[in-house]
């Protein structure tokens, strides 16, 4: 007999999709939004380089596994804190290898993009300010 708790966890990842779904919707098209996370310069740093975190970060891990290995841990029973220090480390390895990888070779390729890409036509457009509503009484 499936006990109540069961049926709770297969709903789980719908309602943590539909809660990260809100949270990105509301800081992408809220304009009173309470909290942007864009202004926090840690954060908009990160997504500079974020095509390299997701590409590297693999390549970090395997490097500070295979270090720590020829150190003398051992990766096969390894202790929670030498996890935690892999871990930290494999982080910190990766936003270095995607600040070296976006500073030397993907800027150049962005910035050769707007170079060959075919110019957009202009097309002027008049901006008028908001206007005030105002309730009846």
């Amino acid at each position: 007999v499936p006990r109540p708790q069961q049926y709770w966890r297969s709903f789980m990842p719908v309602v943590y999709s539909m809660f990260f779904g809100f949270v990105l919707m509301e800081q992408i098209f809220s304009e009173r939004s309470i909290f942007k996370i864009g202004k926090i310069k840690l954060f908009s740093a990160l997504g500079k380089i974020s095509f390299g975190l997701y590409c590297y970060h693999m390549v970090a891990i395997f490097i500070v596994v295979y270090v720590a290995g020829l150190l003398g841990f051992n990766a096969t029973a390894p202790d929670k804190y030498l996890v935690i220090t892999e871990a930290l480390i494999a982080l910190g390895l990766t936003i270095l290898i995607s600040w070296l990888s976006y500073n030397y070779f993907e800027k150049f390729f962005l910035n050769l993009k707007h170079k060959l890409s075919a110019p957009k036509e202009k097309v002027a457009v008049k901006i008028e300010p908001k206007k005030e509503f105002k309730r009846k009484k």
